[in-house]
């Protein structure tokens, strides 16, 4: 591979894992999530894990 592949490649790759680390937020057993879109209510996480929400429009507000 050439240089600008690997270049391209790192680039590509640090974008994934921005995007990633903003879209993937955790539960504990203690804990509920409350999933707000622009503010509003959307839905109650009362299951612990590993869950998945829009990055940048969503946010998670975890209560114990």
């Amino acid at each position: 591979m050439n240089r600008r592949t690997l270049a391209i490649t790192a680039a590509v790759l640090v974008v994934l894992g921005i995007f990633a680390m903003s879209a993937l937020f955790t539960v504990a057993q203690t804990q509920q999530a409350l999933l707000l879109q622009f503010g509003k209510p959307q839905r109650v996480i009362r299951g612990p894990g590993l869950h998945v929400k829009w990055p940048f429009i969503q946010e998670a507000v975890l209560f114990d």
